[in-house]
């Protein structure tokens, strides 16, 4: 992991991720990346007129980006100098939105950018619609760690995975291996048995046997909770157990019906109360990047919510 992308708005929301953003640079050396993305002044007179508006008024609104995008400026270097960011490495990056859909703005972003990670902080649940993590997990081909939790420090020595043994490949096994080696943490791995995807405890242990031996995950502490889904298990697990970091995959966009499919992996990174590391194992968003093919847009409440 080289550069890790902290996408913010100077809100409270975005100030969440700056400590795991921080704590996570300086375990694996690397560069964070502050962006912020502001819509232009000239896309909301083009809205407003029509696209006929006078000719001098474009310059003016010009004008008042480019000082918009100087304070902008200043604000992240000064975030860049916060305590939470004492010894990384930092670099700034601003861009402007003239279609007023900033979430596919991030997106070609850091879909056609060689960045590690994604670190966000959230709202959660709080606002009706999609929050912007939501969007970002789904749609990011770059894994994604959220929190709509300000944390004072981070060290997951229990990092749990949830998992139904076959949604996996290696991109993701790796990272979770890379994962527990740099931070030399406990790996929970967590089976909540449903009535739809019921399995008997032997089932459950081979299964996970033959998955650890696959990925070469390692030692692990096997988990088994018995509710009626998938979310409602994990969330009472995490009320029961000692977690620090809560992993998950998703399958994106696809809307495939799985023991994860895409809205249940949202869900919870709205509705933890810890960090949430979602991978997304969609081939076609990989694919499309390789392409230089763009998102579809995407509706969203804020840029951080």
């Amino acid at each position: 992991m080289k550069t890790i992308l902290v996408p913010t708005d100077f809100s409270l929301d975005a100030e969440k991720a700056y400590v795991l953003a921080g704590s996570i640079a300086k375990v694996y050396n690397a560069e964070v990346c502050l962006f912020n993305i502001s819509r232009s002044h000239i896309d909301d007179l083009v809205g407003y007129w029509g696209g006929t508006s006078l000719l001098y008024e474009p310059v003016n609104m010009s004008a008042i980006d480019a000082m918009e995008q100087e304070e902008t400026k200043v604000k992240l270097e000064e975030v860049a100098k916060r305590k939470e960011f004492q010894g990384v490495k930092m670099n700034t990056k601003m861009s402007l939105s003239y279609d007023g859909d900033i979430i596919s703005e991030l997106l070609d972003e850091l879909n056609h950018k060689k960045y590690g990670l994604i670190v966000m902080g959230t709202a959660g649940d709080q606002q009706e619609g999609e929050s912007f993590a939501e969007l970002v997990a789904r749609n990011s081909i770059t894994p994604i760690i959220t929190t709509k939790s300000t944390v004072e420090s981070f060290d997951p020595k229990n990092f749990l995975l949830c998992t139904d043994f076959e949604t996996m490949n290696m991109g993701f096994a790796q990272r979770i291996r890379s994962i527990k080696e740099h931070y030399s943490g406990v790996l929970k791995l967590l089976y909540v048995n449903t009535p739809k995807h019921f399995m008997t405890t032997s089932q459950i242990e081979v299964s996970a046997k033959k998955m650890a031996r696959k990925f070469n995950l390692g030692e692990y502490q096997l988990f088994v909770y018995n509710e009626n889904d998938v979310k409602t298990g994990v969330k009472e697990f995490l009320r029961r157990e000692t977690v620090d970091m809560l992993a998950l995959s998703t399958h994106g966009r696809t809307g495939i019906s799985h023991y994860f499919n895409g809205s249940t992996t949202e869900d919870l990174i709205n509705e933890c109360s810890v960090p949430v590391y979602a991978y997304n194992l969609h081939e076609y968003l990989k694919n499309a990047a390789a392409r230089g093919v763009s998102n579809n847009h995407a509706y969203t409440r804020g840029f951080t919510g």
